[in-house]
């Protein structure tokens, strides 16, 4: 987000702005019902006309404030990163909802995730090209959820209404797995041997 408004206004203080995000005393005056140390996920993506002479306060504010206008102040912490990794795993609003029932599924019996998404997160890159079989394995990365159980700590983007209302209304289904082909088609899997096919005929 930070590098988006910087693009757009030659004023703007990227270091100001990641610094707001987590500043406890400035979160807390933005009338979210969920206690946050971290900002991300509820900076709502949107097209947005800010003066020039807008502050780091005031982006925030307005971006908060359209998530408040738009999502409401219903949805668990839990929710939102649900949301943010359907955000960064889906294509549109058809495979969005199957995958929020395949990771809710996958999180409610105890599964690990199993998602690169959530690794690049830790390393501020989207490119999965850059993760080893190392990264893959490290439990001292707290975004690692190959090697460790649960969600990771805070949402990994800011997800739109789609990706949200995908998680309010997930669609159950018999997969456990999914991956995005190379024909930038999503294909879903019931068995790991289904998840192996899939990747050897859509990736390799």
């Amino acid at each position: 987000v930070a590098d988006k408004i910087a693009e757009e206004m030659p004023d703007f203080s990227k270091e100001e702005f990641l610094s707001l995000t987590t500043d406890q005393e400035f979160i807390n005056t933005l009338g979210l019902t969920v206690e946050l140390s971290d900002l991300e996920g509820y900076l709502f993506p949107n097209n947005y006309a800010f003066s020039p002479e807008a502050t780091e306060e005031e982006i925030i504010e307005k971006m908060v404030d359209n998530f408040i206008t738009k999502v409401g102040t219903e949805d668990s912490y839990e929710d939102i990163i649900f949301a943010s990794i359907v955000e960064r795993e889906g294509i549109d609003d058809t495979d969005r909802p199957i995958i929020a029932g395949i990771v809710i599924k996958r999180y409610e019996e105890g599964w690990k995730l199993g998602l690169s998404t959530t690794v690049l997160y830790y390393f501020k890159s989207w490119d999965e090209e850059i993760l080893t079989s190392e990264d893959l394995a490290d439990t001292s990365n707290p975004y690692n959820t190959y090697a460790l159980l649960g969600l990771p700590p805070t949402p990994i983007c800011n997800p739109g209404l789609e990706s949200i209302n995908a998680v309010r209304n997930p669609v159950e289904t018999e997969y456990y797995y999914f991956i995005r082909g190379n024909d930038n088609v999503t294909h879903y899997g019931i068995t790991h041997q289904d998840h192996l096919d899939n990747i050897s005929k859509y990736l390799n």
